[in-house]
């Protein structure tokens, strides 16, 4: 994956794309799969705003019974075992763990009927996963016992038991989104992290071109094509800024979700869904507040999601110490004795999502659906169409009906193919045989935990990847290969030191890591790329700034 601006300033498109989130990916690979000439730009790294801050649960839409949206649970399920088919290797099948009390709604029979309802529907849910170990079990109720054995640090008083469902857990929802873009970009898609789109040129109610700035360079182009596609997520709010000079007001109402990373939880084997003091407003089944989660991953615990409602420009969202520590308390406020300490956080992470009302009287107004726009009529252009994103889950149906109407607006016949193509790294039988393969071939003295790393990160890509540079050499923090930062700035146009530690390599998404390996990982990118001193310090403060909160 090359970042050929050349190409993008002097040929013409099909569509241009203008933001590199997964919704955005997810439509260039669509796109390019059916024969269309693809660019797209994004002025951050890919997927680093709201993409990389979720939960990185692939949900199965248990939720929607309450709401008994059955069409919408449907969905989900299918698009859930979709992307367990096209990336096995960044997927892992997770239970979780809804707590049984005394009451109608809350006790063991209605729990009873919900799991049974949820395996019904989802009968097809393992269907065409190649790896038994993939494979989402039923659910079933779970007597006391159980549960404290389950999870030992629960408040027992009050349960009765439980109920325990499946759903899917990405291992680096990162890679997950920078598949999408390996994928589009090895089908034929121009692509290109670091670009900011500017301005709009109109001619007789059509976009010509789109006027972008290399952020690398300060460079101004233009990128020409017949179809305009918006899918800049909490920036959508201000697609106008694009047709004129800057909005005097930027202010978006969006919701801003949070998540923590801690050392320690009470459920270590399983998902645990935790009661908040929120109700759900829409749900026409009530049970009691909505659930926070918390889950196992990656050997630590992660939470969510709390939601609030953000009110400003989406570049001045930032995650602040108060928060952290008011979503400590309704945590401990679910799980009376726990006990959750802000020492015990390592890291928040969050990001703003679309929400449905300005203000929440009750309850959480996080969008449950998602819109596929077309400005012919409110904004008078024949060829530019935006998306309303919601949960990552959707983030492939969403690519496929948007590209739908591109192709109708374009006059092109064909139906997408992304739900039956593997993304990168995605075509292996199972994971045994995928690791066995690894540990054959990598140095003896290579532990599993870095063959894990490979098989998890690159998938059946692995050999693409060790053909780069087969050198025994780690880095100091003794699992991960060295060669693999080489490999990502050369072929996964990581240009910054935080594009390596946090998206490309599993280096600085487990909380604030060693200073001697940030140091290390710097000084190798300085040698790719050029860097002076000034330049290596400013991508060192830049990376320290992601763990600060104000």
């Amino acid at each position: 994956m090359k970042r050929d601006l050349k190409r993008l300033a002097e040929e013409s498109f099909d569509l241009c794309i203008l933001g590199g989130g997964i919704n955005g990916l997810a439509t260039a690979r669509d796109a390019v799969q059916r024969g269309l000439k693809v660019a797209l730009v994004e002025q951050g790294d890919f997927g680093a705003a709201t993409s990389s801050g979720s939960l990185k649960i692939l949900h199965g839409g248990l939720r929607y019974l309450q709401h008994l949206d059955f069409s919408r649970m449907t969905e989900s399920i299918r698009e859930r075992n979709a992307l367990m088919r096209m990336a096995p290797h960044l997927v892992d099948p997770l239970g979780f763990l809804v707590p049984t009390t005394p009451g109608f709604m809350s006790g063991k029979l209605a729990l009873r009927a919900a799991m049974t309802a949820n395996d019904v529907i989802s009968w097809k849910r393992n269907c065409g996963l190649r790896d038994r170990a993939q494979h989402l079990p039923a659910g079933r109720i779970l007597s006391p016992t159980e549960v404290k054995s389950r999870a030992p640090g629960l408040p027992m008083q009050d349960v009765t038991g439980g109920a325990l469902f499946y759903d899917a857990v990405m291992r680096n929802s990162d890679r997950f989104t920078l598949s999408f873009a390996l994928s589009a970009s090895r089908e034929g898609a121009a692509l290109a992290n670091r670009v900011r789109g500017k301005q709009f040129l109109v001619r007789e109610g059509k976009i010509e071109a789109l006027r972008v700035e290399d952020l690398e360079s300060g460079d101004e182009f233009e990128i020409r094509a017949c179809q305009f596609a918006a899918m800049t997520g909490p920036w959508r709010d201000l697609l106008p800024e694009l047709f004129t000079d800057r909005l005097a007001d930027r202010t978006v109402v969006k919701n801003a979700g949070l998540q923590l990373l801690t050392r320690r939880g009470v459920c270590p084997a399983s998902g645990l869904a935790i009661p908040s003091e929120e109700v759900d407003p829409d749900a026409k089944l009530q049970r009691g507040g909505r659930h926070y989660f918390s889950l196992p991953w990656q050997g630590y615990m992660l939470w969510g999601t709390q939601d609030k409602i953000y009110k400003g420009e989406p570049e001045d969202w930032k995650i602040r110490e108060a928060d952290i520590e008011e979503f400590i308390a309704e945590i401990n406020g679910g799980l009376p004795g726990f006990k959750l300490k802000r020492e015990d956080v390592l890291m928040a992470f969050g990001g703003l999502r679309l929400c449905d009302a300005e203000e929440r009287k009750e309850g959480s107004k996080v969008s449950r659906r998602y819109a596929i726009n077309d400005h012919a009529e409110d904004m008078k252009l024949d060829n530019l169409i935006s998306m309303d994103g919601i949960k990552y889950t959707a983030c492939r149906i969403m690519g496929e009906k948007a590209t739908d109407l591109i192709m109708s607006k374009l006059g092109r016949q064909g139906g997408s193919r992304t739900a039956a193509t593997h993304l990168a790294g995605g075509d292996y039988e199972t994971r045994a045989i995928l690791e066995a393969e690894i540990r054959a071939a990598v140095p003896a003295e290579w532990t599993m935990e870095t063959v894990h790393l490979l098989a998890e990160s690159y998938g059946s890509d692995w050999p693409r990847v060790w053909k780069e540079g087969p050198s025994a050499a780690l880095l100091s923090d003794g699992r991960t290969p060295a060669f693999l930062v080489t490999y990502a700035v050369e072929n996964e146009m990581a240009l910054h030191l935080e594009d390596v530690m946090l998206r490309r390599c599993p280096l600085g998404t487990f909380g604030r890591p060693e200073a001697g390996l940030v140091q290390e990982v710097a000084a190798m990118m300085a040698e790719l790329l050029g860097w002076d001193e000034a330049k290596r310090a400013q991508e060192l403060q830049a990376f320290w700034n992601y763990y600060s909160y104000e």
